[in-house]
């Protein structure tokens, strides 16, 4: 886990009244960051309410359309071994120029392959994506008995299994976490927000905390920007 501001650690702090934070490593000791400390509950609250998009629990599972391509290119495969079968015929008939016959009959020799391919190839893809589906739903089940379907059983435990095995499944699919801070004019905190980096690339921004409502919307004002925290587009009447 990083600080948004310099990029730093953040670091696990207790201040001896009962709640843990985390703060920027750099800042608690005096460098040139802000010290601005989160609660370690509510960080982990916003992660935890996370975790189904982190490994696509949400996802609709489509049907798979393969059986039906594969039938498909089956079909389009005896109807060129048939072609094929039609020009063996005709040469040892004795039907038409041979050298014709011959490239014609190389040509759908070639296709009879290229089919046969595909369908191997699309029957591993079926293969493959079975397997992952059922890998997924597997994996779906363990975190979420961890979790105790509604989030809270984790953090109100006191089971350090449950801990280490949601440990073991998150440090497999996170990357790295960046807390960002937004200030307003004077230099009051608005607004933090935790930025989820996945190892597959997918970026994950956690919700802000609902009790800043009003800072953050000031937040946004001074910094133009919209409820994405993406900058607005800026616009500018032409003069006459």
């Amino acid at each position: 886990m990083v600080c948004g501001t310099c990029g730093g650690k953040m670091s696990y702090a207790n201040k001896g009244d009962g709640n843990v934070y985390y703060v920027c490593a750099k800042a608690r000791l005096g460098g040139n960051c802000s010290y601005q400390s989160i609660r370690y509950r509510e960080l982990e609250a916003r992660i935890l309410a996370k975790v189904p998009e982190m490994f696509g629990f949400q996802e609709n599972e489509k049907e798979e359309a393969e059986d039906h391509h594969i039938a498909e290119l089956r079909t389009k495969l005896l109807g060129v071994r048939a072609a094929i079968e039609k020009l063996i015929d005709m040469g040892e008939g004795g039907e038409g120029q041979i050298p014709e016959l011959v490239e014609r009959l190389k040509k759908r020799r070639k296709e009879e392959e290229q089919i046969h391919a595909e369908i191997n190839q699309r029957i591993g893809l079926g293969e493959r994506k079975r397997t992952e589906k059922a890998n997924r739903s597997e994996l779906k089940k363990n975190i979420l008995e961890i979790l105790e379907g509604d989030f809270e059983g984790i953090m109100a435990s006191q089971d350090d299994s449950k801990r280490i095995r949601l440990k073991q499944h998150l440090a497999q699919s996170i990357k790295e976490i960046k807390i960002h801070f937004g200030y307003l004019n004077t230099g009051e905190l608005a607004v933090w927000w935790p930025e989820i980096l996945l190892r597959s690339g997918r970026v994950i921004v956690a919700s802000r905390d609902p009790e800043t409502e009003i800072l953050f919307q000031k937040y946004l004002e001074e910094n133009n920007l919209d409820e994405n925290l993406e900058e607005k587009e800026v616009q500018v009447e032409a003069v006459h």
